[in-house]
């Protein structure tokens, strides 16, 4: 879309207009697209086809339309976090990484569905309703970026934005097949993530955002546009940059043994890292699956709940948030 763009193929208007019109074709069934920001989108894509017709390209992604999960703040348009209090909530800035694909040249169309806290593996909510599969309609898209996933595999967006803590990103995409990258913790910026008036960020270890896409290579083109200034992708590996880098990899966790194509991938990467230099060694973890899953909960266990506001600290409090007989 970004090419043809730019060789003046396909204009940004026409392409605005075409997922507008997807998303009142298919969106009342599926409820992916929650927030729609339609005229300043129209008004930004007119102003990227004037920019093409004077010779201008404002970055890789010029005219493209994205969307992004509700739960990353947008100035002048609603981001509820799913949290009722906040439900007209309209911030004044966008968080870190709308401002960095709008820089990229990118257009916000409208945000996209979350449960309630963006923290669950289905996407159902009283504040937005429920998002249904896009390939069967009775199904779950999965969580958190549920509405993520679906409003690329529905054909409504070609760019989101989502985040992680416990499969947020990679659940979804696996249940809508499209693409999603969980990347390094730290790599790319929670600013603007999550934060609403009032409220501190809810899970400091363990979130990351991360870029979803219909494709790997669009991951490929995102996860640059992304990153911090100072911060730069890995390129090819040159010769020998690795001489005393020692690491040690594992085939499988706690019995847990990956795919084919992971397995294929992994090879792939060990003879790249032998090549230039490093020094590997294929060994267990002492520490089992039952076990990391046992610290990964406490962990976040004890960051979700000192976030809370201090009577939710009460543990009756708490059991009815883990039952969901009360939302937060």
């Amino acid at each position: 879309m970004a090419r043809r763009i730019r060789v003046g193929s396909l204009s940004s208007t026409s392409l605005l207009e075409a997922h507008l019109e997807r998303i009142a074709q298919v969106n009342p069934s599926i409820n992916a697209v929650v927030n729609v920001d339609a005229e300043p989108a129209r008004k930004r894509a007119e102003q990227a086809d004037q920019a093409t017709a004077r010779g201008e390209c404002w970055g890789p992604l010029h005219g493209v339309p994205f969307t992004a999960k509700d739960v990353f703040q947008s100035a002048g348009l609603t981001t509820t976090s799913i949290a009722m209090r906040y439900a007209t909530h309209v911030p004044q800035r966008d968080a870190a990484l709308v401002r960095r694909l709008k820089a990229a040249g990118a257009i916000l169309l409208g945000k996209t569905n979350l449960p309630t806290a963006s923290y669950d593996w289905q996407t159902n909510s009283r504040l937005l309703g429920r998002c249904n599969n896009p390939y069967e309609l009775t199904r779950t898209v999965g969580g958190s970026s549920g509405g993520s996933a679906a409003a690329l595999a529905a054909g409504m967006s070609p760019i989101e934005l989502g985040s992680d803590v416990a499969g947020s990103l990679r659940v979804p995409a696996h249940f809508c097949g499209v693409a999603a990258l969980r990347p390094t913790e730290g790599l790319l910026s929670l600013d603007g993530h999550g934060v609403l008036p009032g409220r501190s960020s809810r899970v400091d270890h363990l979130a990351v955002p991360g870029p979803m896409a219909r494709s790997a290579e669009d991951l490929e083109l995102l996860l640059p546009l992304l990153l911090d200034g100072e911060a730069r992708p890995l390129h090819p590996l040159e010769t020998k940059p690795f001489p005393r880098l020692r690491l040690a990899w594992s085939s499988s966790l706690g019995g847990i043994v990956p795919s084919q194509p992971v397995r294929t991938a992994m090879a792939r990467l060990q003879c790249e890292l032998v090549a230039a230099g490093a020094t590997l060694l294929e060994t267990e973890p002492d520490v089992g699956w039952a076990e990391a899953q046992r610290v990964w909960g406490t962990i976040q266990g004890h960051e979700i709940i000192s976030s809370y506001p201090r009577p939710l600290c009460w543990w009756p409090f708490r059991w009815l948030l883990r039952t969901g007989v009360v939302e937060a």
